[in-house]
């Protein structure tokens, strides 16, 4: 804080200047009124501006908590923008939303409006990548296809199989789950399934909701007692040769066996343990969408 000082006879004026975390506050100490000015700013989108009267036994720390202060629109606030605008929206929203000025409600609204925003962008540049990626004619986009799989929103998929090359199989692998889970790889403007295919599946990464070859291997001891720690194909086999008709869990976001419990129609349409036919019916119908 800078102090000033102008004392006379007729006159007491005292001034306290500072900032505080990029706020700037100033104390006015005229008389026996005292003038706060203490600014927003994005970190602590509060305003406080006030005069009182001085009394005896005052404290100024006292006094400045005492001021509730009123909330500023962050947007309005000099290099308020990106990820600083949101944390101060949520500031608002959330610890602020019961001062006057700028409300909780219309933070709220704000942020919504950038994760739309957001939104919007994200899959207007994710469908212009699965154009591109849909009428490629690598190697492994022909697999892809082999296996009767199908990018959302550019065709059907086929009932599940293992296809010419397991990897591509539908639980396996989807492109929409590894284009919103690996941003490195989108960042990076790789073909998703060469790489899925060449890098990604050897280095433990996951290709679908439905299966992790990490998870499985460590969830089941008789998995790992049938393939060596490095023998993520062993594993892959060993999912869809004998598990997904048992039932078993192939990720941590995924129970075959759980989908029919839950839903007594199909229970009528498949069997309590059909869980082949269960997972093609999640496969092609109640698979969510990936969203960013």
């Amino acid at each position: 804080m800078l102090a000033k000082a102008d004392i006379t006879a007729k006159a007491h004026n005292i001034s306290l200047n500072g900032n505080l975390a990029g706020q700037k506050l100033a104390l006015i100490l005229a008389g026996d009124t005292l003038t706060i000015d203490f600014s927003a700013s994005c970190v602590n989108p509060c305003e406080i501006k006030a005069k009182l009267t001085i009394q005896e036994g005052m404290n100024i720390a006292d006094i400045l908590e005492g001021q509730g202060g009123v909330n500023v629109d962050p947007s309005k606030l000099q290099a308020c923008v990106g990820e600083d605008l949101e944390a101060a929206l949520n500031k608002i929203a959330g610890e602020y939303n019961s001062l006057g000025g700028y409300t909780g409600k219309q933070a709220t609204a704000a942020l919504n409006k950038i994760a739309s925003d957001a939104s919007i962008a994200y899959n207007k540049t994710k469908d212009a990548a699965r154009d591109v990626a849909n009428v490629s004619s690598s190697g492994a986009m022909q697999a892809f296809k082999d296996a009767g799989n199908a990018f959302k929103k550019r065709g059907k998929k086929k009932k599940h199989s293992k296809g010419p090359d397991p990897k591509f199989a539908l639980s396996v692998f989807d492109w929409d789950f590894y284009y919103d889970v690996y941003s490195d790889l989108v960042q990076a403007k790789v073909d998703l399934p060469t790489h899925w295919r060449d890098n990604g599946f050897k280095e433990g990464r996951q290709g679908a909701p439905e299966f992790s070859a990490v998870y499985y291997r460590n969830r089941y001891f008789d998995v790992q007692q049938l393939c060596s720690a490095n023998d993520d194909d062993c594993v892959l086999k060993h999912w869809l040769d004998k598990d997904i008709d048992s039932g078993r869990q192939g990720s941590a976001d995924v129970s075959v066996a759980s989908y029919p419990n839950r839903y007594g129609d199909l229970q009528s349409a498949f069997g309590r343990e059909n869980y082949e036919d269960a997972l093609d019916h999640w496969l092609k119908e109640a698979r969510p969408s990936q969203t960013h």
